[in-house]
């Protein structure tokens, strides 16, 4: 009897996919059509996977000599580390003050630039820890496809697009105005075997991957430009509700970007009669969107007390001409911006205005006589300005030389160095940098010792080393009697903050002249607020400062309880015996003792 086999054309097994429908494919092929075509996909994939890469690249490198991917690159990403720790351990949709009770107080950092990162971690269970590594991948990711959408919206060949956004990515001048120069001059001093300096403190060689501005927040403000230009090209209710929906998203993510995106919005109205209904719609529809963003920071402004703002140079009155460091260059860059703009590239008008108006935010404190720290507003009109004479100057070889294969070789060529000076600077800061170093070897450290001996009391305070204390804040486990993180601490006044390190040195067996000129040396160097800007809140706070001393060496069990200490953790190679009494004891041993009060006695 002969065998029958199916007809190939026939009904399929169940075990394979069933065909797409003429419908199916019609969709598929209109989406694809949508997104650019199988091309712009590769390059945007290709742009997207090189920003990981080179914002991840200390962790990878750090994975790779240690086994461990966690890389702290300065105080300013322990204040990160442990806000995100805290949020991921305890309320993860929302931020709390960390110098407040778990959960509880308010900040005045968004949420929605670090939520890819936490959540990331709460679905994946990798622990607090590796929020920031999660972070610099999610920021290298989007800021590689954003460039290449930004870009694309003005370049036609989507080769040349790449090569642009791979410029951004990789080039370590773009923020000092030096393109290109400055990566080769770095590259070429530490080939000498010179250029100690730039490994004294914290990472500078690459400022552009600093977390959490601009790596993770940058993408915000050029996402709503690339919108925003789609919107020029084609005015429609969909694309106007996009444009103005990523303008309130700007809103959310950080007040320096979002007050020079209104400001350029309305300078834009002015200059483009033809755009001004599409350039009100968006900014109406991004004010709405952002409101909520703006009336919890003016109440949190307005209900806390204002020594947090001072202490970070926010709101502080100063004499008109007293800040030092206008440059000419960026200048003379605007206007000469203005004039390409507006002669040859009206479609540039609306960069320019950013560019323009950041610069003009940041210098605003020769007008208004208060302090803003407008060197943050540098992170975007710097990208701007780079944006727009790059995009000019592609526009003038494309259309002189556009058919020359010269032009694709220096292309080429360009990317090539991009990618090599970048990757090699960014791997020289990771292995010299001395604070990265420090806080990452303290880090491990503090997880080895953790590991081999008793557990602490989970949100138990901890006095003692910086070392220490910063690691145990991005494990989120417990809190630290004193650190960089309550400077920014909205609920932590100044008595309270000067109180907390009084008590922390009067503890690890700091002599109070020791101390006092520490902190002197701090007022004068790198401190920030009135006590660096006025000699007289400086003495007065100093005074304080002995004072408070010499009341908690005379008797310290008020301020143990009243800052509920329970811990304490000194190096046993220190020089300097803790302030201790004999009812301290030791819990855990290694690169720190951890000694533990006993019967809150002093």
């Amino acid at each position: 009897m002969p065998l029958n086999f199916p007809d190939p054309s026939g009904d399929q097994s169940v075990d394979q996919p069933p065909m797409e429908t003429p419908t199916q494919q019609a969709l598929s092929q209109r989406l694809l059509h949508r997104l650019g075509g199988p091309s712009h996909l590769r390059w945007l994939f290709l742009c997207a996977f090189l920003g990981g890469l080179i914002s991840a690249l200390p962790n990878l490198i750090s994975a790779a000599h240690s086994g461990s991917p966690i890389w702290i690159a300065d105080n300013d990403e322990v204040l990160y580390a442990c806000l995100t720790s805290q949020s991921y351990l305890h309320h993860p949709w929302h931020f709390a003050d960390p110098g407040s009770p778990p959960g509880q107080g308010h900040v005045s950092y968004p949420w929605i630039v670090f939520a890819p990162g936490i959540l990331m971690s709460a679905i994946l269970h990798t622990g607090p820890a590796a929020i920031m590594f999660l972070l610099r991948i999610w920021g290298g990711l989007s800021l590689g496809a954003i460039w290449f959408l930004l870009v694309g919206e003005f370049v036609k060949k989507k080769w040349l697009a790449a090569s642009c956004a791979i410029f951004f990515l990789f080039d370590g001048g773009v923020l000092a105005i030096r393109p290109i120069i400055r990566p080769l001059l770095v590259s070429f001093e530490l080939l000498r075997g010179q250029g100690r300096e730039w490994f004294t403190t914290n990472p500078r060689l690459h400022p552009e991957w600093r977390v959490m501005t601009p790596a993770l927040n940058l993408g915000f403000a050029l996402f709503y430009l690339f919108l925003l230009q789609r919107a020029r090209k084609n005015p429609s209710r969909l694309a106007t509700y996009a444009a103005g929906i990523a303008l309130g998203l700007v809103i959310w993510s950080y007040f320096y970007f979002w007050t020079a995106c209104m400001f350029a919005l309305a300078i834009s109205f002015l200059l483009e009669s033809d755009h001004r209904v599409l350039y009100a719609k968006i900014g109406t529809l991004g004010l709405v969107v952002g409101s909520p963003a703006i009336i919890s920071s003016y109440l949190l402004k307005h209900s806390t007390s204002p020594d947090w703002l001072s202490r970070g140079d926010l709101f502080v009155h100063v004499p008109r001409f007293a800040p030092l460091g206008f440059s000419r260059l960026p200048a003379l860059l605007v206007i000469a911006g203005f004039f390409i703009a507006w002669r040859y590239r009206k479609d540039l008008i609306p960069v320019w205005a950013v560019s323009a108006s950041a610069l003009a935010l940041q210098y605003s404190v020769f007008v208004t006589g208060i302090e803003m720290e407008g060197f943050h507003w540098q992170y975007l009109w710097a990208y701007t300005l780079d944006l727009l004479f790059l995009l000019a100057l592609v526009r003038l070889v494309e259309h002189k030389n556009g058919k020359q294969g010269w032009f694709r070789y220096v292309m080429l060529a360009l990317v090539v160095f991009e990618c090599g000076t970048g990757l090699g600077l960014r791997a020289a800061e990771t292995l010299r940098t001395h604070e990265s170093m420090e806080f990452t070897a303290n880090y491990r450290a503090v997880q080895t010792q953790l590991a081999s001996n008793p557990p602490l009391l989970e949100d138990a305070v901890i006095a003692g080393d910086k070392g220490f204390l910063d690691s145990i804040q991005i494990l989120g486990t417990d809190r630290p009697l004193s650190d960089y993180t309550f400077k920014y601490s909205p609920a932590t006044t100044d008595h309270d903050l000067y109180e907390r390190e009084v008590l922390n040195a009067f503890l690890l067996g700091v002599p109070k002249s020791v101390f006092l000129q520490h902190e002197r040396d701090y007022f004068t160097g790198d401190a920030t607020g009135l006590v660096k800007r006025d000699p007289a809140v400086r003495e007065a706070q100093l005074k304080d400062l002995d004072q408070t001393f010499g009341r908690i060496a005379a008797d310290p069990l008020p301020a143990l309880n009243k800052y509920e200490v329970r811990y304490l953790a000194v190096r046993p190679t220190a020089p300097m015996k803790p302030n201790i009494g004999p009812y301290w004891k030791t819990i855990q041993t290694g690169a720190w003792q951890i000694l533990e009060r006993q019967n809150n006695s002093p």
